[in-house]
């Protein structure tokens, strides 16, 4: 309908009705959307999520797929699922629960490719601002569509999109799943990829002094919900550098 809706976290309440639709706002902070109508009624409607830096959602679609929405990020999906297909559109980071139909596969649609399931569990980071884009795939299977070219995935695996390529390798899991959960948690990712994840969830910008502090790399555990400068303090014991902190902007450094 064009109608902008700002959804506000510890509220239950119906935030629209859409051809025959319910869509319904819980108190823990996240939105699904109630298939009221028999099949073939209603119309199908667009909708969008967006989800700010420093923001997080969780959204069920009509179909009872689960989809949690990282910092930065944007989910276009119709209120019901018609036709052969379910198709999304992403831009940045989620993690699908797809509700199982094996009449009826779900897709993904991301800027240069699309991942097609029938019903598993799998996250997708395809951020402008990255150098590659990731899928990795928890349980299930699911089929990567590029330039003509299909890959598919097993559990464990992982789809690197690089350049009009397609690089799958075994990875843990959790790491790239679990996003959402209490903690980042990082396996040899430089310090310019985790800086990245840390500055559309805290909204900062990042300074570096130096391009040799990019490079170096950090596995483990940095807490989500704690305070910029307890992450950084935390960052920085494992690390050859130092950060500072002025206002919104953090300088990155050599020690």
């Amino acid at each position: 309908t064009g109608e902008r809706v700002e959804l506000r976290e510890g509220e239950n309440r119906q935030v629209a009705d859409i051809s025959g639709v319910g869509v319904i706002q819980d108190s823990i902070g996240g939105v699904r959307f109630e298939d009221k109508g028999m099949p073939g009624e209603g119309r199908c409607e667009n909708n969008t999520i967006v989800v700010p830096r420093k923001g997080e959602y969780f959204v069920v679609l009509s179909d009872g797929t689960k989809v949690w929405l990282n910092s930065d990020s944007r989910l276009e999906f119709p209120n019901r699922f018609f036709g052969a297909s379910r198709e999304v559109k992403l831009e940045g980071e989620a993690y699908f629960e797809v509700a199982k139909n094996a009449t009826k596969p779900f897709i993904v649609c991301c800027k240069n490719y699309n991942v097609k399931v029938l019903g598993t569990s799998f996250n997708v980071n395809d951020y402008e601002d990255e150098s590659d884009s990731k899928t990795t795939l928890a349980s299930g299977k699911v089929e990567i569509s590029m330039n003509g070219r299909q890959t598919v995935l097993k559990p464990g695996q992982q789809a690197v999109i690089k350049a009009g390529w397609v690089d799958v390798k075994e990875v843990d899991v959790e790491v790239y799943t679990t996003w959402m959960h209490e903690n980042f948690r990082f396996q040899s990712e430089t310090v310019e990829e985790i800086m990245k994840k840390l500055a559309r969830w805290y909204n900062i910008d990042v300074v570096y002094l130096g391009e040799s502090v990019k490079g170096y790399h950090f596995t483990g555990y940095l807490p989500r919900y704690a305070d910029i400068s307890k992450v950084l303090d935390l960052l920085s014991l494992t690390t050859k550098i130092k950060f500072e902190l002025k206002g919104k902007t953090i300088m990155v450094m050599e020690r």
